[in-house]
């Protein structure tokens, strides 16, 4: 199998909204034979903000919030 399509972000609670816009976008316009890793670099990103990103993927997207 492909290494995993890697994407990396870094954003605070104030961008949270865009953020989620750009991984909708990359979730829309993904293979559904590829794996996909979203790194993001955070500062207070609130726990509801979290969830909500996280809930818009499909099984073969990880997501991991990092301080």
């Amino acid at each position: 199998m492909k290494e995993p399509v890697t994407v990396f972000f870094t954003v605070d609670n104030n961008y949270a909204p865009y953020l989620a816009v750009a991984v909708n976008s990359i979730v829309k316009n993904s293979s559904s034979e590829r794996k996909y890793r979203i790194i993001v670099l955070e500062e207070d990103i609130s726990e509801e903000n979290k969830a909500k990103i996280s809930a818009l993927l499909p099984k073969n997207f990880t997501i991991e919030f990092s301080l």
